[in-house]
């Protein structure tokens, strides 16, 4: 498999037509440098590079709207953008309207019949201001503002069934709020335990899990909920971690890596099938790793610190090691 163009994190990634597209993230070479570069692969993991963002950004939200584009909106450099990409199943760039609003960071996206949502974030560097707003695009990228999330937050974990677009946790909420497909809000059991950083996935639409994720430390536990919003399983990670990787897979979701304190990265692999069983994968990651723009949110020293990528993941992985330029 051919790698990505440059090395990066804190990008997005979501599946149109035969592709998945990773697009933006930010670099650590000799210097930080922001990205706007987009990598495909088909469904023969063919690599090729479609037309780059409009604007280099990290911290970006990416999700399938309708099953016609993958829509790339928020994130930032220095300051927040509200600047969205969209990209149809030839990898063509189409015209699409911004999210609402000024920008925000670090928000979460998801899609349910024909709309994608983009909901939550966080639009200031300083003083912890959270968004709650909720836009939705419909298969023609027309863009509307549906019902607000139940509380400013960021660092939610979205995951849809095939008949609800759902928010989970985030910073200090347990709450889920579930979006059906005419953007109708309504609340299903919160959350048993508060968390921020899970993983989140789908299971062949009739299901949606959050794993692990932490309040105070590394959660082992798994909450799943079914397409009418029942919590039906509670399930227990063999290892706690946040900020991991999470994909449905057909009648799988799979849970990949995260941190399991914040010195220490995890290349464990994890699955729950349609029969909610989970079981940890024979197969490894390659490289231990996780989410550094997560991390960073959860063990930042006031605004200032972020981790730079190093050779040793399992060493360097959750250090605090430079200044952010631009803050």
């Amino acid at each position: 498999l051919s790698p990505l163009t440059t090395a990066k994190s804190q990008h997005a990634a979501a599946s149109v037509g035969k592709y998945a597209v990773f697009a933006g993230g930010m670099g650590v070479r000799d210097n930080i440098n922001y990205l706007a570069t987009t990598d495909a692969y088909d469904s023969s993991l063919t690599h090729t590079n479609p037309k780059n963002l409009g604007k280099a950004r990290r911290w970006l939200a990416a999700t399938n709207v309708g099953g016609k584009y993958a829509v790339f909106g928020g994130g930032g450099e220095g300051s927040k953008t509200a600047y969205t990409d969209a990209y149809d199943s030839s990898l063509t760039k189409a015209s699409i309207s911004n999210l609402s609003g000024d920008g925000r960071y670090n928000l979460a996206a998801t899609g349910v019949g024909k709309y994608g949502l983009f909901g939550g974030g966080y639009y200031m560097w300083f003083g912890d201001k959270y968004q709650n707003t909720v836009d939705a695009y419909d298969d023609a990228l027309t863009r509307t503002t549906a019902a607000s999330l139940s509380s400013a937050k960021d660092n939610v974990s979205a995951a849809s069934t095939k008949s609800y677009a759902c928010f989970a946790g985030g910073r200090g909420t347990t709450a889920v709020d579930a979006y059906d497909t005419n953007l109708t809000r309504t609340s299903a059991a919160p959350l048993q335990s508060g968390k921020t950083l899970a993983a989140a996935a789908g299971i062949a639409g009739e299901y949606v899990v959050f794993a692990g994720g932490t309040s105070t430390t590394a959660s082992t536990q798994v909450e799943v909920y079914d397409d009418h919003l029942t919590r039906v399983a509670a399930l227990i990670l063999p290892q706690g971690s946040w900020s991991q990787g999470a994909a449905g897979a057909g009648e799988m979701a799979v849970i990949a890596g995260g941190y399991s304190r914040t010195d220490k990265c995890t290349d464990a692999v994890y699955t729950i099938d349609s029969s909610l069983t989970l079981a940890a994968s024979p197969l490894k990651l390659s490289v231990a790793r996780g989410d550094r723009r997560r991390l960073y949110r959860f063990c930042r020293r006031g605004w200032h610190g972020d981790v730079r990528p190093r050779a040793d993941p399992e060493k360097h992985c959750g250090r605090i090691q430079n200044r952010l330029k631009g803050f």
